[in-house]
């Protein structure tokens, strides 16, 4: 059988969003219809790119292209069948096209939320289970790629440390891109019906999406130079990719290439560039920038030379690259792809979270591929194909050797009882509706939940939960009491300045002095005794910032301001260049802004500078703590404007695998203070690296607290029965409050502004102000403060 044999008139099939009765012929002039054949090879390029993308997840830990083709090839199908549809029938319903769309792609998207849903209950730790909770609802509601960018999560490969639900961004583009098509193609279609009747609407929609496809380019060239991770998932940088296939729709009716030479050349080299487009870019730092047109180009040209001219056949000998791709294995995976891209990916971090594994092994790919392929299966044939079953016309073949059949066996097909199929079809339905109210549900008795624990948490210090004095002041610590603050409480033991807002995050440069959340909002980012002559600017990264409630306290009662001045994973620098946490790119904003808070320093003429001395050898916060270059050039400025720095030594760094590991999930998961500590030889130097780096600095005066967060070799997770990290390697405030005796000490050895406090001496007797066991009434929800630190 030829390729001609198979591409067969088929609109019903495409024109999966037509429904509307068509006008009285008589009531308009006719619209010309472009002539539109099924396209088996794309299906197959559809299978090609669906392939790609798993093996890439699994066994590259790389972006394919894949959901690259997939962008394209939804523009192109289906900006193609909702113009086909206007033209058809003069306008278009916009509510019955968008429940249509609903019905095909809602279905297998809430049986795989459901699953993981369960799975997640089963097998992640609860501290993880509120943020796939709202990824849940996000992806349900087609807005996903939105909350993973609020939420500064950029695309990782496959561990157990990475959601779930995390792929479904592309999903979530392409719902959002539906309703955006949908809705224009039936105003422009009210429009052309109104006042140019008879006027097909291609012409019109390809200005349009012609000037769309250029400003979304533009505009996703611009946020890939100031803000990589949001533009992977921003919806507008990603609209050119599906415009561009939907403008291609718009022509493509005229696009006729009899060459076979011509074919042969865009065929090779479309298929070349999407077989190597995942090994030679790194997708989550280029897409959706310049370099995707690499892979987009290679789509539009296998969809250009698949397309068989007028009069002519396609086969295995003149075109045997897009035969490949019509062939049936590749077709039967394209009619999977859906599917398979939904299931594949939570069934990989599932199970490497259910194993501990940072990344898969071989054994792990192959096992979840074929999972993934069963489930695809099932779910296609069982739950997609039947819940957007609908009566179709019938579709007469061009191949007119096609056999018919006969009479009797179309009256015996009509006749065969539908029962069971209706039964199977209203079993599926009432499955899906039901799953779908469970999942609304659960979201909300879980945010309720969230919501009742709401404000800043951490314990009153007692002889119960002695912390840090354990270490500091040899408390003794009773056996049989569980440490505190649990687990699932982490995102609450944050410094109240997370939940007032007072920090600019990682694309913004200004300086944030007022605060953006809580009761507290307008009121300026300063703690301790706000009106204190004497003063300390806390500067820096989240790192600088953990130590805001000892400050806090000790301002409160030695009379001192504390104005604070944070950035998102940036320290205090005016020279130098550092990378940026998310995507490892040059953190230009960073340096920019600590050029602004030194010039606010010597404005504001504090008497001393409080920031981080040291800093992880890496990204991720392996290797020893070292003193950066541009530390030191930073305190010999300060020094020369005779300002005084207070540099305290950083906190280790939890990893495993060289990746970073949560301490809170460790705990969660059945982990020990011990089994979930951190070697101190493996985050911390032998000697504090700052004490060399500030030689001949006079101005330089050094604070360092790691005898009491590491005692002997290991830095233990819990000490004195309070938690010690609230995620990788910020304190939780409850440990911090604990250290304020040892850290009074050493402050006021510094300053002076205070008695040096001397062991047993109780600065805790009375709470830290909004930090009862029980939440604090009027703080605002932790939720809003979750963000990457």
């Amino acid at each position: 059988m030829t390729l001609k044999n198979l591409i067969t008139t088929d609109m019903a099939r495409n024109d999966s969003t037509s429904s509307p009765q068509p006008s009285s012929p008589a009531a308009r002039p006719p619209i010309p219809q472009h002539r539109h054949a099924y396209r088996y090879d794309l299906d197959g390029l559809r299978g090609l790119a669906i392939a790609l993308v798993v093996i890439f997840h699994i066994w590259f830990g790389r972006v394919s292209g894949g959901v690259d083709v997939f962008l394209t090839l939804s523009g192109f199908f289906f900006i193609g069948s909702q113009m086909r549809n206007v033209d058809r029938y003069g306008s278009l319903n916009p509510l019955r096209a968008i429940w249509k769309t609903a019905r095909r792609l809602l279905p297998t998207m809430v049986v795989v939320l459901a699953a993981v849903g369960i799975g997640v209950i089963f097998i992640f730790p609860r501290t993880r289970w509120a943020n796939v909770n709202d990824q849940v609802l996000a992806s349900l509601f087609y807005f996903q790629n939105w909350k993973l960018a609020e939420q500064s999560e950029d695309y990782a490969q496959a561990g157990a440390a990475v959601s779930p639900l995390q792929h479904l961004w592309s999903m979530s583009v392409q719902g959002q891109f539906y309703v955006i098509i949908i809705l224009l193609c039936c105003g422009l279609g009210w429009l052309l019906h109104r006042f140019w009747p008879g006027k097909s609407i291609f012409t019109p929609m390809a200005v349009i999406l012609g000037i769309g496809t250029v400003l979304s380019f533009i505009y996703a060239l611009y946020l890939h130079r100031e803000d990589q991770m949001l533009n992977y998932y921003d919806t507008w940088s990603r609209m050119w990719e599906l415009f561009l296939g939907g403008l291609l729709a718009t022509v493509m009716h005229k696009i006729q290439i009899r060459n076979h030479w011509v074919r042969w050349f865009l065929t090779v080299i479309g298929l070349f560039a999407i077989f190597t487009c995942g090994l030679i870019f790194n997708g989550v730092n280029e897409f959706p920038g310049p370099w995707t047109l690499y892979v987009l180009i290679a789509t539009v040209f296998l969809i250009i030379a698949g397309q068989a001219p007028e009069g002519e056949e396609l086969t295995w000998r003149n075109a045997p690259f897009t035969a490949f791709l019509a062939s049936k294995p590749l077709r039967e995976l394209g009619r999977l792809a859906y599917s398979l891209y939904m299931w594949h990916w939570p069934i990989l971090i599932l199970l490497c979270t259910q194993l501990k594994r940072q990344h898969p092994s071989n054994k792990i790919g192959i096992f979840v591929v074929v999972v993934s392929l069963v489930l695809a299966w099932f779910t296609h044939h069982y739950i997609e194909e039947p819940l957007r079953m609908k009566k179709k016309h019938p579709v007469v073949a061009q191949d007119t050797n096609v056999e018919k059949p006969s009479w009797n066996a179309r009256l015996g097909a009509a006749l065969r009882p539908k029962r069971s199929w209706l039964s199977w079809k209203a079993i599926a339905g009432t499955m899906v509706v039901i799953l779908t109210f469970c999942l609304v549900g659960f979201h909300i008795t879980w945010k309720r939940y969230i919501t009742s624990l709401d404000g800043q948490m951490t314990l009153v210090l007692t002889a119960d939960y002695p912390g840090a004095r354990a270490i500091t002041e040899k408390m003794p610590v009773p056996k049989g009491v569980a440490y505190e603050p649990r687990p699932i409480d982490a995102d609450r033991t944050l410094p109240l300045s997370s939940f007032d807002g007072c920090i600019s995050n990682f694309e913004d440069s200004e300086i944030h002095t007022v605060k953006l959340w809580r009761q507290n909002k307008g009121r300026p980012c300063v703690y301790g005794d706000v009106n204190a002559e004497r003063s300390i600017a806390l500067v820096g990264g989240s790192h600088a910032e953990h130590w805001l409630t000892a400050l806090d306290i000790l301002g409160q009662r030695e009379h001192f301001r504390v104005d604070v001045y944070f950035k998102m994973g940036c320290p205090l620098m005016i020279s130098g260049m550092i990378d940026l946490p998310t995507n490892g790119k040059p953190y230009y904003s960073c340096l920019e802004w600590g050029k602004k808070v030194y010039k606010r320093i010597l404005e504001k003429k504090y008497d001393y500078v409080f920031s981080t001395a040291t800093r992880p050898t890496t990204l991720t916060g392996v290797g020893p703590d070292m003193v950066p270059d541009y530390y030191v050039d930073l305190w010999r400025a300060l020094g020369n404007d005779g300002i005084e720095m207070i540099a305290v030594r950083d906190t280790p760094w939890s990893t495993r695998d060289d990746q970073p590991a949560n301490v809170p999930d460790c705990l969660e998961s059945g982990g020990n203070a011990y089994s979930c500590g951190i070697p101190r030889d493996l985050a911390m130097a032998p000697v504090n690296p700052a004490i060399a780096a500030s030689r001949g600095l006079d101005n330089v005066h050094l604070m360092d607290f790691t005898d009491d967060l590491c005692p002997g070799n290991l830095c233990p997770a819990i000490i004195g029965n309070v938690m010690v990290y609230h995620d990788m390697h910020h304190m939780t405030h409850s440990f911090v409050q604990s250290l304020v005796p040892v850290f009074a000490r050493q402050l006021n050895k510094i300053t002076g502004w205070g008695p040096v406090t001397q062991p047993g001496k109780d600065l805790n007797t009375t709470p830290y102000p909004g930090t009862a066991i029980l939440p604090t009434p009027s703080s605002s929800s932790a939720e809003s403060s979750r963000r990457s630190r």
